[in-house]
Parts: C-alpha cells; structure tokens; sequence
C-alpha cells in the first residue's frame, strides 16, 4: 500500500514538475488493463508515463515531451523474493527475447 500511495505521489509530481500543472487541476482514471492514464488536462492526455512496484520499489518513467508518439514501460521485480537458489543468469534467461 506504501508503494501505491508513493507511485501516485510520483506520477503527480512529475506533471507538476516537467509539464507545469497544478497539483489540483490532475484528474487520473485507470484503463481497462489497470494502469493509470490521465484525464485532466485534455492537454497532456497523450503523455507517456508508466509506473511499477514491488517489494520495496518504485520505479518511474515519463516523457518530457507533449506531441511525442513514444509508448514507455516499465517493470520492476525484487529478485531475492525469487525462487530460492536460482542464480540471477537462469532468472534473466526467460526475459531474452523481450
């Protein structure tokens, strides 16, 4: 729950930061896969931004620029609650052909 709240914490301060928003006039939703898409400003609603947490991180990523046509994601996992023993080359095999 920590990591949502700071998540949304994160997203918001990016737009007042980078696009120069009030902190009030931002009105989020969530798409029909679950991730967070804005609605207010009309403006910004093709900027780029995605978040992911797990276990005791947060990661952020969004784009600077309004008419760009670039999709950004991101994902994180904390590896050590993995399987047990598995080195970290056999856990990033599975991700070669991402």
């Amino acid at each position: 729950m920590r990591q949502g709240m700071i998540g949304r914490l994160m997203i918001h301060a990016f737009f007042v930061a980078v696009h120069g928003c009030r902190w009030e006039e931002l009105v989020f939703s969530r798409s029909e896969k679950g991730k967070p898409i804005l609605v207010e400003p009309a403006r910004l609603r093709n900027v780029s931004f995605n978040l992911s947490h797990h276990g005791d991180w947060v990661v952020f990523v969004g784009d600077a620029s309004i008419g760009s046509t670039v999709r950004l994601g991101v994902d994180v996992m904390d590896f050590q609650e993995q399987v047990p023993g598995e080195s970290f080359e056999a856990f990033s095999a599975c991700f070669q052909d991402q």
